[in-house]
């Protein structure tokens, strides 16, 4: 179906199970790739690349009237939620549809898709935008061993805060104060903030001891 010349398989197929954000260094057998570049080269030459893109300049609307017959069922919840930073109105239709192999270029511009899903995909039905905001609340999350690991640090944080006076409150959440605190993973300098930094500028909101 997406034919890949036979002296190619074994290499594309070891590359793509390679592909990976931590070997992005590594070049892949002798080609001068790496592994993800020799699996997005393929990708590029067999599969069709829609213009959309999720860095705040588009909204994906899924509307049934659009999709079945082209005209739209309820232009006004898509317009309203298009409104926010005056984002372009982009509709699924059949043509999403036609190839048999879409690559959805994630992080690459401009096709970049840097956006909640929440805030991106609109669905005029409601009844089908729960149903798809219910399916990733329930299968898209940490393993439940994360989870429980993380209870138990929280847990001693609230002890600790409790011997100093700082109780959860009615409903056993809270004690104590947390920062996210993002370090290296952006490429502006300036974001790289030091803990001196963090300390001066929010010496103002912490109680005492805490």
């Amino acid at each position: 179906q997406f034919p890949v010349p036979p002296h190619m398989v074994k290499t594309l197929v070891g590359a793509s199970k390679v592909c990976a954000p931590t070997l992005s260094k590594l070049k892949w057998n002798g080609s001068g790739l790496t592994p993800c570049e020799f699996v997005h080269d393929y990708l590029v030459q067999h599969a069709v690349t829609p213009n959309i893109t999720a860095t705040h300049h588009q909204c994906l609307v899924f509307d049934q009237g659009m999709y079945e017959t082209g005209k739209i069922d309820d232009s006004s919840s898509a317009k309203e939620f298009c409104s926010s930073g005056d984002r372009d109105t982009v509709y699924v239709t059949k043509d999403f549809q036609e190839p048999q192999l879409l690559y959805i270029q994630g992080g690459k511009p401009p096709t970049r898709m840097l956006a909640h899903y929440y805030g991106y995909l609109h669905f005029t039905d409601p009844a089908v935008g729960n149903y798809y905001k219910r399916y990733i609340r329930d299968m898209l999350h940490f393993r439940h061993e994360i989870f429980c690991s993380a209870g138990k640090i929280v847990k001693f944080l609230q002890d600790e805060a409790a011997k100093q006076g700082i109780m959860p409150d009615s409903e056993g959440a809270g004690g104590y104060s947390s920062l996210h605190i993002r370090r290296g993973d952006f490429q502006y300098k300036r974001m790289r903030v030091t803990a001196e930094e963090w300390l001066h500028n929010t010496e103002g909101v912490w109680s005492r001891n805490e």
